[in-house]
């Protein structure tokens, strides 16, 4: 629990940006507990104010109308009077990007070019909605189009997204539609990075699809129930969709035949009309000594083979905490580009020991290459589920590790061929949070961090841009403030490391959405937010203390 409580602050400020419509949300259920544990409630008319407590008793006067209000500043509720803000970028293998957000007109599509510095809509709403409008027989508004992703196909000739479980591809120019007659890609499936694969789980088995031809392999034919592969059964919850990680070349894939065989099982009543349904599965305690356990393995499409590494079974235990996932991929796991090594990490179960190791894919060798423990408990992203922030430099017999080791959250820089430090990156009385990029080739790292900046707000994040000095060591790295405006910034950069966005905002400032190239120049604002309509309805902003 203190661990927990710890967290809260990170935790909120990592999910969205300050500026926000979710603080009301707070106030109904500070009022909520407030006046549920504390006072009698005693409606006694209009006049009365639930803000001023009876001088008398204390009790506190709550009218149908104070919780009327409290309601309509719910972020379900002032949601769609928030405009233009909240950018995602979508981004391709050519630094391009798309993003969808909510305008004055409904929600509209824009695709950017970095290069060129344009910002265009992805295609012609009113003409798509008028297509689909006659297609799916219901009315379609350009600004309610029914998907929310969608991609470019034979260079951007053509659309492809779902709509009525059904999948659609549209000439862009003539908006002339019809129904994909690619194969059907299986749900829960996870694709590869080249689009072609899709792996998911059939029978306890790891299947994977062509998504050229149709046809179905499977991968692995001996899992059963309870010793099954790429397993999703514990953690925070439960699901069908594989876990596993692509290699870049979308040949190879790691993932696990997880032993749950003899766990006792949890119980869970899920509430439901008329009976409750009865939810069990294998699912360890503390205390437990019986506990799950994968066994890790490479899985060779193009051989069709497996490869067990050569390293004792694992916890399902991450270097960050919760989960195994991060953006629908198994994490702590780390491909040389030509797939024929691969670094992961293991954890133990109470999270106080690491090791990082190298595995030969082709003949399952593993060799063991660092480790550290902590008293307490080891993160390696101060984040909840975010990304570790460990690298590995395969050319250049380098790894990048982050530490709590002095009780700030820093990089180091060690040897892959023994593990030994050689030398720290970065320092001081501040966090780093999130390593965004690196290159190999230049030696330049790019990171989010908090606390840095003296006299600003320790929770806002912003990117910052190390360089090495001429030596190509960092004991005189210089670390550049790409992103100067003193707000939270939440940063997306593109595949290639080439560009960035940031939306920077405050608690009380409406968020900006910036497009930067990767030395921090500007290139061009892209939105705006518009919050006219969430002040109209009465919405007042936090203040900060």
């Amino acid at each position: 629990m203190n661990r927990a409580i710890a967290n809260l602050p990170r935790m909120t400020t990592s999910t969205a940006v300050p500026f926000n419509v979710w603080n009301p949300l707070l106030v109904v259920v500070f009022l909520t507990m407030a006046l549920g544990s504390c006072a009698p409630v005693e409606p006694l008319g209009e006049s009365a104010s639930w803000a001023s407590p009876d001088a008398e008793t204390g009790t506190f006067h709550v009218t149908e109308e104070d919780y009327a209000r409290a309601e309509s500043m719910i972020s379900r509720n002032l949601r769609s009077h928030w405009l233009y803000s909240g950018v995602r970028p979508q981004w391709m293998d050519d630094d391009r990007f798309w993003y969808r957000i909510r305008t004055s007109e409904g929600y509209r599509f824009y695709t950017v070019d970095p290069v060129r510095a344009e910002k265009t809509p992805s295609f012609d709403h009113e003409i798509l909605a008028d297509t689909l409008s006659v297609l799916l027989e219901k009315e379609i508004s350009p600004g309610t189009l029914p998907f929310t992703r969608f991609e470019y196909l034979e260079d951007g000739k053509f659309i492809r997204f779902e709509a009525d479980d059904l999948f659609w591809e549209c000439e862009r120019e003539t908006f002339d539609c019809r129904l994909s007659d690619a194969p059907e890609i299986p749900e829960n499936s996870v694709l590869s990075p080249d689009r072609r694969w899709a792996a998911y789980l059939k029978d306890h088995n790891l299947w994977v699809r062509d998504l050229e031809n149709g046809e179905d392999l499977a991968l692995t034919t001996v899992g059963v129930e309870g010793y099954g592969f790429a397993t999703n059964s514990q953690g925070w919850f439960q699901s069908d969709r594989p876990v596993l990680n692509w290699s870049p070349d979308s040949r190879k894939i790691a993932t696990y035949r997880l032993d749950e065989r003899g766990v006792e099982d949890m119980h869970l009543l899920e509430t439901a009309e008329d009976r409750p349904i009865l939810h069990s599965w294998p699912y360890a305690l503390p205390g437990d000594t019986l506990v799950p356990m994968l066994e890790r393995v490479v899985l060779d499409i193009g051989s069709r083979t497996k490869i067990w590494l050569d390293v004792k079974p694992s916890h399902q235990r991450t270097s960050n905490c919760c989960g195994l996932e991060r953006d629908g991929q198994w994490t702590d796991i780390h491909w040389s580009e030509d797939a024929s090594q691969m670094a992961f990490v293991t954890t133990s179960r109470d999270y106080r020991e690491v090791n990082l190791y190298i595995a030969d894919t082709q003949t399952g060798d593993v060799r063991h290459v660092f480790s550290e423990s902590a008293r307490t408990f080891f993160e390696s992203n101060l984040s909840s589920r975010g990304h570790p922030n460990w690298r590995v430099w395969f050319d250049s017999d380098r790894f990048f590790w982050f530490s709590r080791r002095d009780e700030w959250g820093h990089l180091y820089f060690h040897r892959l061929s023994d593990g030994e430090e050689i030398s720290r990156i970065t320092s001081g009385s501040w966090n780093v949070l999130d390593l965004l990029h690196d290159d190999e080739q230049s030696g330049s790292l790019w990171f989010t961090a908090v606390g840095k900046e003296e006299g600003r707000d320790p929770y806002r994040e912003h990117l910052y841009r190390l360089d090495p000095s001429s030596g190509g060591g960092y004991q005189d790295a210089v670390i550049r403030l790409l992103t100067p405006q003193d707000a939270h910034h939440a940063v997306s950069m593109s595949p290639s490391g080439s560009y960035f966005t940031g939306e920077y905002s405050g608690f009380q400032e409406p968020s900006v959405t910036v497009l930067y190239r990767a030395d921090g120049t500007k290139i061009m604002t892209l939105e705006r937010a518009d919050i006219s309509g969430i002040n109209e309805a009465g919405w007042i902003p936090p203040e900060p203390f």
